[in-house]
């Protein structure tokens, strides 16, 4: 065998360590052996990757006669060149690069690394009904862009202790209305609450449906309440759908609720050639939920996979008017950007069903690319002050029908 097939056979040993360590992590799963599985997922998971790459450039090196070392190099360089994009990008760059499509692989990327509050152990906690809710106490989240101080109260909601005792206004939501990104004075619960001086109550929990918010519904004192503000996002569809169908919310466990920490844990951790990696894999199996030029497509495909989603969330909200009978406001918030044809299909529905006393703020013609974070899907701070304003100005049109 020739120093040339034996380098190959070095690439190509690389290139299939690196295939089965990101493709088939099944491999490294030992049964009845969750030490050593651990192990193999934690240790050799990662850091093989990192070998995977330094070999790689080692044969490629020898196989074309140059110093192996160069293209070592090489990687090191994309590598920090992802490091830079993303922890410091968005402060420094200008906006004609972070408005490109180059622009968007990063952003990619840096979903691929996103952490999940509701897999934090330091901010979340599992329940045996809703899967998972806010842990109680002060704690921290952050990603690339931001990172904020959570107080939580008591029923596992990001507001004061005082805000659940008699609100005059409940906001219902995901991580939008939770404040994704933003500090907590900033959300636009908070906003509309500082500026309309009633007492709100934000109970937007992050990956909610409208099932589940219904529960936290369940949860709060309605005898003061004036205004309950609904935001809808279209990854609510097939939790509603499944609540429809089943009259349940589904079989997660301790055990899954573990998993999910575990595997949260391994997203904040870095090693060598991490980025390199994600963004391959983003050039090799493209996520469209995960690119900010196809959304409105992506939209689409999740409303027709579940036709009955006006029904469904209208079902819903029958449940809770047996709690509370008074003004809903319903809006819609997507992620990268808002479509603005959305509210004006459940806005339809109720109006041809004859379904009263639901208002509707169509955000689509109000929000721009200004109003997002640049890696992140969520509202930044400007976003939730438009939200903010947008209910305040139905809110006062509400007021004046009533």
């Amino acid at each position: 065998m020739t120093k040339t097939q034996k380098n190959l056979i070095g690439i190509l040993f690389s290139v299939l360590l690196f295939a089965i360590l990101v493709f088939r992590t099944d491999l490294l799963n030992v049964q009845n052996r969750p030490g050593i599985s651990d192990f193999l997922a934690n240790y050799v998971g990662t850091w093989g990757i990192s070998v995977a790459f330094m070999l790689f450039a080692y044969f490629l090196g020898k196989t074309l006669n140059l110093k192996w070392w160069i293209f070592i190099l090489v990687l090191l360089i994309i590598e920090i060149t992802y490091i830079f994009v993303l922890n410091y990008g968005p402060k420094t760059l200008p906006e004609s690069v972070k408005l490109t499509k180059t622009f968007t692989h990063f952003k990619k990327v840096a979903l691929a690394n996103r952490p999940l509050i509701q897999f934090d152990s330091s901010c979340a906690r599992f329940d045996s009904v809703l899967f998972y809710t806010l842990k109680p106490g002060k704690s921290s989240f952050g990603s690339f862009e931001f990172n904020n101080t959570y107080n939580v109260n008591s029923k596992g909601f990001r507001d004061t202790e005082e805000d659940l005792h008699h609100p005059e206004v409940i906001f219902l939501g995901d991580s939008f209305t939770m404040g994704w990104g933003i500090d907590q004075d900033k959300t636009f619960a908070s906003v509309f609450e500082q500026k309309s001086g009633f007492k709100c109550l934000n109970t937007g929990i992050s990956s909610y449906g409208t099932a589940r918010e219904s529960f936290n519904l369940g949860k709060t004192d309605v005898d003061s309440l004036k205004l309950m503000v609904i935001q809808y996002h279209d990854t609510d569809l097939e939790e509603n759908s499944f609540w429809i169908k089943n009259k349940r919310l589904g079989s997660k466990t301790q055990a899954d609720f573990d998993f999910q920490v575990k595997n949260n844990e391994k997203i904040k951790k870095y090693y060598l050639f991490k980025y390199l990696k994600d963004g391959i894999i983003t050039l090799l199996t493209p996520n469209p939920r995960q690119d900010p030029n196809k959304s409105e497509k992506v939209l689409v495909g999740e409303y027709e996979k579940y036709p009955e989603f006006l029904e469904d969330f209208y079902k819903i909200c029958s449940q809770m008017r047996e709690k509370y009978q008074g003004p809903i406001i319903f809006t819609f918030t997507g992620s990268f950007y808002t479509e603005t044809a959305i509210v004006d299909e459940f806005k339809a529905y109720a109006e041809k069903n004859k379904i009263d006393n639901i208002y509707f703020v169509n955000l689509g013609p109000k929000l721009n690319t200004d109003h997002y974070f640049y890696l992140d899907d969520h509202l930044n701070q400007k976003g939730h002050q438009v939200v903010a304003d947008e209910l305040l100005k139905s809110w006062n049109e509400v007021k004046n029908q009533n």
